[in-house]
């Protein structure tokens, strides 16, 4: 394709089609001086630059400026370090909480369990007598007596299969 006489058709586009769109992710600028903000830090600089003399001329006042910006990036580090050391008492404070509370469920229910425990043995060790003597009174013909012996086995049956309701968690 010819644009005029002037300008000659390349042989070469230099392009081989194997391009790719680029991305569009936003690349994070090049951290903030610890300093910018800081009036005492800006008043350091402007002084610095403009009269140096006031700071004891170019090499104290390069110093000084150069030992005061160390200062304040070791006092940010510092700030940084207490927030994430805050954040992390918090969350072991809430991990605590949570630990005492399933602590202390979990003790109730040892209490509950061994309490339950006594009973059925009580109740297995009544029943079992009662149930005997059930059967000796009615070997005796003596037949209001046989209503033990039917407390009795009621007493062994709650005593074997009873389960106090609860959630585990």
């Amino acid at each position: 394709m010819k644009h005029g006489g002037d300008i000659p058709e390349p042989t070469e586009s230099g392009s081989t089609g194997a391009q790719r769109e680029g991305s569009v992710e936003i690349v994070p600028s090049a951290s903030e001086s610890p300093l910018v903000g800081l009036p005492i830090t800006q008043a350091l600089e402007g002084l610095a630059a403009s009269k140096s003399r006031s700071l004891g001329g170019e090499l104290p006042s390069a110093l000084i400026v150069a030992s005061f910006r160390e200062r304040t990036n070791d006092l940010q580090i510092a700030r940084q370090d207490l927030t994430r050391s805050r954040e992390e008492v918090r969350t072991t404070r809430e991990q605590l909480f949570e630990a005492r509370t399933r602590i202390a469920v979990l003790e109730e229910r040892v209490t509950a369990y061994t309490r339950e425990r006594h009973l059925k043995i009580v109740s297995v060790a009544i029943g079992t007598f009662l149930l005997t003597s059930g059967f000796e009174a009615f070997k005796q013909n003596i037949p209001f007596l046989i209503v033990f012996g039917i407390l009795g086995l009621v007493l062994i049956l709650l005593g074997w299969f009873y389960k106090q309701g609860r959630t585990d968690g």
